[in-house]
């Protein structure tokens, strides 16, 4: 079992970027010429896609590992994982959580995934990984833990 999605932005937050791109043409058009204000809308229509999209945050568990972001652990260093209740989500993003843990949080995403490591070298005994479908997130990890424990033991 595998799980893929990735943490987009809210609608509201594109609808405030292109009303900033639209403002920038606007702004434009009052001193500069069609094919400027073409080619700097354009310039800054890419530009605002790409925070856009940087700013959203893929979240994959697979064959290879997990992924939540930019950071990547390989399976052998997953304990477990259960999915967060809203109060707990709450807890966390008003900074109740374990200082040491890692966070992919995103306050516009309600759900979210405790994940417990246990690399001894890590300074980081868990991840906290913000999800639109946090108990298929974590269904999904337990399930290739077992999956990953059941292959270890049959190699031995």
């Amino acid at each position: 079992m595998s799980h893929r999605e990735r943490l987009l932005v809210p609608w509201s937050w594109v609808l405030v970027a292109l009303a900033a791109v639209a403002s920038v043409a606007v702004t434009c058009a009052l001193v500069l010429s069609w094919p400027l204000v073409l080619g700097v809308t354009a310039v800054v229509s890419v530009l605002v896609g790409l925070l856009l999209w940087q700013l959203s945050s893929p979240v994959v568990a697979d064959a290879a590992g997990l992924r939540a972001g930019t950071a990547r652990i390989e399976w052998r260093w997953v304990a477990g994982a259960r999915s967060l209740d809203a109060a707990e989500v709450e807890d966390r993003l008003r900074g109740r959580a374990d200082v040491r843990a890692w966070r992919l949080q995103r306050s516009y995403v309600p759900g979210a995934v405790r994940v417990e490591l246990c690399d001894p070298a890590d300074p980081h005994p868990a991840w906290l990984i913000s999800s639109r479908r946090p108990e298929q997130l974590a269904a999904a990890i337990r399930e290739r833990l077992r999956t990953e424990r059941e292959d270890d033991r049959g190699e031995h």
